[in-house]
């Protein structure tokens, strides 16, 4: 677990005694710094042969973060503190633990206004249900998100979405629902990326097909997901 999440609260406060410290110029600029590590381009980094140290980075701003998704919020800056909850909020799926994470995505994601952003957040907080075995929830905030994104024309957000879904889906044995998002999601990262989930999406369906019985179907998809992996130098 992280230890740093599990002290949240006194982050927090620490958080509103350093805001106070600031001008609320310095504290925008400190937030549109630490901003960059919840766009796509830096989390993408996280599934490459650079991910060791872009979790490493993730680590060490986590509290700063945390600073940021406050200067976010109380200087009507919603981006801003979605950004810096995304960032928390990848970390946290990868470490734990998850209630905290859960409250922070849901006061961001109550102040954010940005369709792209608010569909990232609904995203996370998707995830974070389906770990902690919230299926229903789960699968409300993924209908929602997907019902969003396809007017976007957002085919690698969707793509994510998806296998969202379907993961929950799988998990409640909607086997075929769960096997046409899977389809749905490896399409869309065929037209437009990233590899990575394109490579994460066949692994999916190959786990899927060996819960059917359909070893040759699971061994094709898996050896497909494995040469892209290879080639990406997934770690």
């Amino acid at each position: 677990a992280l230890d740093r999440f599990t002290m949240f609260d006194s982050i927090r406060e620490y958080a509103a005694e350093k805001l106070a410290q600031n001008t609320p110029a310095t504290r925008l600029r400190a937030a549109a710094h630490y901003a960059i590590l919840g766009g796509t381009a830096f989390i993408d980094e996280t599934f490459g042969p650079n991910a060791p140290a872009a979790y490493a980075r993730l680590g060490y701003a986590f509290e700063n973060c945390l600073l940021a998704v406050e200067t976010g919020v109380s200087q009507g800056r919603a981006d801003l503190a979605a950004h810096c909850a995304l960032a928390v909020g990848h970390l946290a799926a990868k470490t734990g633990p998850f209630s905290r994470a859960i409250e922070l995505t849901t006061e961001v994601l109550a102040v954010t206004t940005d369709p792209r952003l608010e569909v990232r957040l609904l995203n996370q907080l998707a995830l974070f249900f389906h770990r902690t075995g919230r299926l229903d929830e789960a699968m409300g905030c993924y209908a929602n998100a997907i019902a969003t994104v396809r007017a976007l024309d957002e085919p690698a957000l969707e793509g994510m979405l998806r296998v969202g879904y379907a993961n929950v889906q799988f998990d409640r044995s909607q086997v075929a629902d769960a096997e046409a998002n899977y389809r749905t999601a490896l399409e869309l990262y065929q037209r437009s990326g990233p590899v990575h989930a394109e490579a994460s999406a066949l692994n999916s369906l190959a786990l899927l097909f060996r819960r059917l019985g359909q070893i040759d179907e699971a061994v094709q998809a898996h050896a497909q997901a494995l040469r892209i992996f290879e080639d990406i130098q997934f770690p």
